[in-house]
């Protein structure tokens, strides 16, 4: 193995080691986690380089498993990354938050969920709904009618957190439940910056509400990812993405190994300029990693083989 190219980046006791290949690691780890998002497509196409990663992994006998906050069902994930050029053959797992939701939904297992009751206010876009199918919910207009609130995102014609503030706060007046169905907060396209339903569900705890999580950091999405990768062991595991409070926090949570690939949500988390963040070295970036608190084992500009 060769690891003479990697570069420590060390403040205090934060140690994080900077990359440039993929390939330098691929005989460390049996298992590579990715998400979609950030990490494979960029929201408008799928990265050649990454897309060369998965080939190269698969060729090279690696376990690949997605593992996504997007908030929908495992097999519709499955269709669109078909679409988008990334066939079943490259990957053996699949997990998401809204197979997650759908199941605590379906099956009212815990005291949470078991309590939540039928009539369900839902905000999200009509592609989301799809999730809702299957479920014995009743979708109601009017927030005084449900039983809780599912936040599955923004809808299509909102992308900022002030215009979800009123409806939120009525709801936490009225003591309901909230479901969030994927935790990230936001994400940034071309510029443009989207809540997802993560933000709705951190401003409704602010105002005191109760809030139930699923995916992404948070710990039982990450047990049923070990579930699914069992015999492996979590040091044969590297779990990557480009959000250091989402993919980063929930793998250190897990004592598993991360890479950051770096994006526009992480310009994001540094508070960045797009193009500033994009022009600056991972040297120059230090400070401001540091600062967050959460260091991945690894970090590298984009992913690539």
């Amino acid at each position: 193995m060769k690891y003479a190219k990697l570069v420590t980046m060390i403040h205090d006791n934060i140690k994080t080691q900077q990359i440039s290949h993929l390939s330098t690691l691929a005989d460390r780890y049996s298992v590579f986690v990715l998400p979609v998002f950030g990490t494979l497509h960029n929201g408008k196409q799928l990265s050649e380089k990454a897309f060369t990663c998965l080939r190269n992994l698969s060729a090279a006998g690696k376990n690949v498993a997605i593992f996504s906050n997007v908030p929908k069902r495992r097999h519709v994930l499955i269709q669109d990354l078909a679409n988008i050029g990334i066939p079943p053959s490259l990957y053996q797992h699949v997990i998401t938050s809204g197979e997650e939701v759908f199941h605590a939904l379906k099956e009212r297992q815990d005291p949470f969920h078991s309590a939540l009751g039928k009539k369900c206010y839902v905000i999200g876009s009509s592609e989301s709904l799809k999730l809702l199918e299957g479920l014995d919910l009743n979708r109601v207009t009017f927030i005084d009618e449900a039983d809780f609130v599912l936040a599955l995102g923004p809808n299509e014609w909102h992308s900022a957190l002030d215009h979800y503030k009123p409806i939120l706060k009525q709801a936490c007046d009225l003591n309901l439940p909230l479901v969030c169905a994927s935790p990230d907060l936001y994400v940034k396209y071309q510029g443009a910056r989207s809540i997802r339903a993560g933000a709705l569900a951190q401003y409704y705890e602010t105002l005191g509400g109760e809030v139930a999580y699923h995916g992404k950091p948070h710990k039982a999405f990450y047990n049923s990812l070990l579930k699914d990768l069992n015999p492996f062991q979590k040091s044969d595991i590297l779990i990557l993405g480009d959000s250091f409070m989402i993919d980063i926090k929930g793998a250190i949570k897990m004592n598993i190994d991360s890479l950051l690939c770096m994006s526009d949500t992480t310009a994001v988390e540094l508070e960045m300029p797009s193009e500033t963040f994009k022009n600056s070295s991972l040297e120059t970036l230090q400070e401001k990693i540091h600062a967050l608190g959460v260091a991945p084992t690894y970090i590298m500009k984009e992913l690539s083989w």
